[in-house]
């Protein structure tokens, strides 16, 4: 499988798709990447960090079947799926993750605004 140059997503690795060849398409969203969700002092004075890394997915508006198209891979508050996001070292790579999916949304004229979907627990994906 090449390596990813976009946004993938998908509910195993072999049917991970960009996401705007879904089925109904979804536009890239802005991101951000965190190597380490948590961090230790250590007595030393240095910094240890902690946990496997997180990304976040931002969109300040999805229309409804974007939004359901979305909802397919996290049918419940989380699911596992697997993603190719922009990582730190900015790549695109792809990763094994929970997928968790915001509690509450503002609409306005079927469009869903300003939310974020979160992946835990990344690990990295041949």
């Amino acid at each position: 499988m090449p390596a990813p140059t976009t946004y993938e997503i998908g509910s195993t690795l072999v049917g991970i798709a960009e996401l705007g060849s879904l089925t109904t398409p979804v536009p890239a969203p802005e991101s951000t990447f965190n190597d380490y969700p948590d961090t230790a002092r250590l007595q030393s004075g240095l910094t240890r960090g902690l946990g496997l890394p997180t990304a976040e997915w931002r969109y300040g508006y999805l229309t409804e079947a974007q939004f359901d198209q979305l909802k397919t891979f996290c049918s419940g508050l989380s699911a596992n799926v697997y993603i190719a996001t922009l990582n730190n070292s900015n790549t695109y790579a792809r990763y094994s993750a929970v997928m968790v999916m915001p509690t509450s949304y503002r609409m306005r004229n079927d469009n869903y605004l300003d939310f974020t979907i979160t992946f835990n627990n990344l690990v990295v994906q041949p």
